[in-house]
């Protein structure tokens, strides 16, 4: 589901045209949406200036056809101490 598939849900189940978010996922990441909602649009770029944090796992050693961990693992190298 895309950022903008959600904020169309939301517009029908709140019944109102006025809603927004504050940015988008990339396709595999997890996290939060903000959406912003009538008056409440008024504060999004406010919202969009705060300091984000991002955490995330990686695996060194390992290379996928997509350069992601969604591919196929192509190369495993053994990782130097």
């Amino acid at each position: 589901m895309t950022s903008h598939d959600v904020v169309a849900l939301t517009r029908r189940q709140l019944q109102t045209k006025k809603i927004g978010h504050c940015g988008t996922l990339d396709p595999i990441a997890t996290g939060l949406l903000l959406l912003t909602v009538g008056r409440g649009t008024k504060v999004q770029d406010l919202l969009m200036s705060e300091d984000k944090e991002y955490v995330g796992t990686f695996v060194l050693g390992v290379t996928t056809d997509t350069q992601d961990r969604e591919g196929e693992v192509i190369q495993q190298r053994p990782v130097p101490a």
